[in-house]
């Protein structure tokens, strides 16, 4: 018996339009997720360069920290502006977000005014942002007018 692929039924031209038009809205959604993500990560810088509302400390000669609010918007605002294929796919890009991540999530609570579960707040920016791009990735399959045949 040979290994010959089973032909496919073609679809109703009903399906294929609306696969079509739901593709091009989700092609427009990714749009909006990254300029989302763009506005996330300049606000975020924004509030990370601007000093801490915090007294200085004494015996410090720069009392001007970093702010630790900012980085709750990048750890948003990143995964939305990288691509989908490069970050949820390629295994490298994978382990290093995994460490950018992981220092993001924890190296802020050295400075002044982070609050003692802001390391929460970041893990769940960055879970909510990962998300999205999940599901919208299954969509993007699911509506994609030519698929690749799968092994």
């Amino acid at each position: 018996m040979t290994d010959e692929p089973m032909p496919t039924s073609p679809r109703e031209p009903e399906i294929e339009l609306l696969g079509r038009v739901a593709h091009e809205a989700l092609r427009l959604m990714r749009g909006a997720l990254w300029v989302g993500g763009v506005t996330a990560l300049v606000y975020g810088y924004e509030q990370y360069a601007a000093p801490s509302q915090n007294p200085p400390m004494l015996g410090v000669s720069n009392p001007v920290m970093p702010s630790a609010l900012g980085t709750i918007w990048i750890t948003l605002g990143l995964p939305l502006v990288l691509p989908t294929c490069w970050l949820l796919k390629k295994r490298w890009a994978c382990i290093s977000m995994a460490i950018l991540y992981s220092l993001m999530w924890f190296v802020p609570m050295n400075l002044p005014d982070d609050s003692p579960y802001g390391f929460i707040l970041r893990f769940f920016t960055t879970t909510v942002a990962l998300s999205t791009l999940l599901v919208w990735r299954t969509l993007w399959q699911l509506t994609n007018p030519n698929p690749r045949p799968t092994a």
